[in-house]
């Protein structure tokens, strides 16, 4: 019982952690980008983004 309840809260926090990172690289990004408001621009970099999520 204690396990799977562990194991829940667990998992739950590393998802809540990988979210918020990816979040915060997106804002910063999108942050950098304004300067060029090209929307092919904003696109590829929060491909990126997404690309280094998962390295």
């Amino acid at each position: 019982m204690f396990s799977i309840f562990y194991r829940y809260v667990f998992y739950r926090y590393i998802f809540i952690k990988i979210t918020r990172q990816f979040y915060n690289k997106v804002s910063l990004i999108s942050k950098l980008m304004k300067s060029t408001d090209s929307k092919f621009v904003l696109g590829t970099a929060i491909a990126k983004a997404q690309v280094t999520q998962f390295v």
